[in-house]
């Protein structure tokens, strides 16, 4: 009884406070232990209205998850637009520019650049009906291409741009960032790998969002234990508490957050989040938080490495 007790104590304060290392607040062999040998808790307990305990799932690694590109060739510009001298990527001077052309609606704006690389990414004049999808205008030494992205407005999140080898092919690619909606429980980006062809043309490879929106979410799940509720994915699990609210376990799903980060020797990363929601209710409630490396290769996304980050962390 003594045992069993001081190491469900112990389970409970690794997964209230983490352990180090991403994803690892509860290690799989512990919960194992709790599972099959249960005992009644303390007297004098005054434990919250919680699921019954559940089953918990086998605990093995997510497998890599893979798609194939959104692939779009850019387009001859539409006019002779008047290109802002370069910043040599002064942040403070491109996020001027930055509030200059969301403001003006009227203006080519410099929005981000690697000067190494004699890569640009301009932000072209606003639709006027606000309904069509914004523009922007991508440099690559002397290739110019025009592409339908979303401009990071009304947020006023500013584009991100990289140039490294994405794909081990000894040849560079861009790599940029871009904000694409958000709001309440909403953050949203696109991840876009450009390639320029031999004659010059740049075409856009986008990281498409069903790989992380439908198939991210599939290897989630969520278990209830000694009155304490979980989210897994993969061999990692976090416990997490939303207090009196009962949670349907069957929602598990990564919601409407994902974000990525780049770095110049080219790693790139995906963060999301492990979201369930209330029962009788679909609003998800973000419990956990998700990230995974992104690996990119003759046209193809690949997400691997995942882990799972506590809140409580």
């Amino acid at each position: 009884m003594r045992r069993v007790l001081a190491l469900l104590l112990a389970l409970l304060a690794l997964s209230a406070c983490g352990a180090e290392g991403p994803g690892e607040d509860v290690p799989p062999e512990e919960m194992r232990a709790v599972s099959e040998e249960r005992d009644t808790p303390p007297a004098g307990s005054d434990p919250k209205p919680e699921h019954p305990d559940t089953a918990l799932p086998e605990l093995k690694a997510v497998e890599p998850l893979s798609a194939p590109a959104l692939v779009t060739e850019g387009r001859a510009p539409a006019e002779d637009y008047r290109l802002p001298p370069s910043v040599d990527a002064d942040p403070d001077r491109l996020w001027e520019n930055y509030q200059d052309w969301a403001y003006s609606g009227n203006i080519t704006g410099l929005l981000a650049e690697v000067p190494e690389a004699d890569a640009a990414f301009y932000g072209l004049p606003l639709p006027v009906s606000g309904r069509e999808p914004g523009r922007a205008l991508i440099r690559w030494g002397d290739s110019l291409a025009e592409f339908d992205w979303r401009d990071g407005l009304p947020r006023m999140v500013r584009p991100q741009l990289y140039c490294f080898d994405a794909d081990r092919d000894q040849q560079e690619e861009l790599v940029i960032i871009s904000h694409a909606g958000g709001g309440t429980g909403i953050s949203i980006e696109e991840l876009h790998v450009i390639e320029k062809g031999p004659d010059g043309t740049l075409t856009d490879y986008q990281f498409p969002r069903s790989l992380w929106q439908e198939q991210m979410s599939e290897p989630m799940s969520a278990a209830a234990l000694e009155g304490q509720t979980f989210a897994i994915l993969g061999e990692e699990l976090v416990w997490f508490d939303t207090g009196d609210v009962d949670m349907d376990l069957e929602t598990a799903c990564t919601g409407s957050i994902a974000n990525f980060s780049a770095e110049d020797w080219g790693d790139i990363q995906f963060h999301g989040a492990f979201c369930l929601s209330p029962v009788g209710n679909p609003v998800p409630w973000y419990v956990a938080e998700t990230s995974a490396s992104i690996e990119y290769q003759d046209g193809v996304f690949t997400l691997c490495n995942f882990h799972l980050h506590s809140y409580n962390q």
